[in-house]
């Protein structure tokens, strides 16, 4: 093999294996820059956070209080800690909701209530409370509308309904059970 040939062969190696690098390089390159894209990081956070929702008359909907919120830009959603909702269908028998944690998606149109949530509508003299314990509840709050698939206990003073999945129209004050329903009343002593 002459000088020529084996210079030749020495730099068509060397391109080869350049090129293969910068090849390698680029890719994961790419691979980490999508690998970043793809956490589910927050971009931003507020503590003690509180919103309220008014409407067109002025007048509060419904306000939203988290020990923490945080956004994520990946798929624009909003996670909160301790979350309680407080919804003003009624200014003298408001509903109240709190659970564990909450996820928030499309821009407060809907919100999930993880982990155990009661549900509470404050009553005036002579009605009592009603309360609803259940867990994972899907909130659309302009609609002032809950819903859960999971076991559901309503207490109401000495009267108890169990049941399996509810919807609550909050804006009517009516709780609809789904299935499995059984109660307890007791009636008043004369």
């Amino acid at each position: 093999m002459s000088r020529l040939q084996l210079l030749m062969l020495l730099l068509v190696v060397s391109s080869v294996v350049l090129l293969s690098r910068w090849l390698i390089q680029s890719v994961e390159t790419r691979m980490s820059a999508e690998a970043r894209a793809v956490q589910h990081t927050p971009d931003y956070y507020l503590e003690n956070f509180t919103f309220t929702a008014m409407s067109t008359a002025g007048a509060p909907e419904y306000r939203l209080v988290a020990d923490l919120m945080e956004h994520f830009p990946d798929d624009d959603t909003v996670a909160l800690t301790s979350p309680q909702m407080t919804f003003y269908r009624d200014a003298e028998r408001p509903w109240h909701a709190q659970a564990e944690t909450a996820t928030v998606y499309d821009d407060g149109e809907r919100i999930h209530l993880f982990g155990a949530v009661t549900m509470r509508q404050v009553a005036t003299a002579p009605e009592l409370p009603v309360v609803v314990t259940t867990r994972d509840v899907r909130l659309r709050p302009q609609e002032q509308y809950a819903e859960t698939d999971a076991p559901v206990n309503i207490v109401r003073g000495p009267d108890t309904i169990d049941a399996i999945g509810a919807r609550v129209f909050i804006d009517q004050g009516i709780v609809e059970l789904l299935s499995s329903a059984r109660g307890r009343y007791a009636m008043p002593r004369p």
